[in-house]
């Protein structure tokens, strides 16, 4: 039998009865999307109020005057993002 043919036999009701390569396919497809989704509440939506407010920041436009406030206010968000400073 093609693939194609197991494919159109297969009893969605008694998956234990499809052919191994299929119920393999199925098993990874549904673990790669659990993976996906943890890796989304996990990682990716934990991080998000930081990342929008690096991006704030790095939108915001310069002060003027350039007060000694902003190079302090420049060297802890530098610390907080984990970059070193320039020479």
């Amino acid at each position: 039998m093609s693939i194609v043919d197991d494919l159109r036999s297969l009893d969605t009701n008694d998956p234990g009865r499809w052919p191994l390569p299929i119920r393999a396919g199925a098993v990874a497809l549904v673990f790669a999307a659990a993976v996906a989704i943890g890796i989304w509440l996990m990682v990716i939506k934990a991080e998000m109020p930081r990342l929008e407010r690096l991006r704030r920041a790095s939108a915001a436009p310069p002060p003027l005057g350039g007060s000694p406030s902003s190079a302090s206010t420049s060297a802890t968000m530098r610390a907080r993002s984990g970059a070193t400073p320039r020479s």
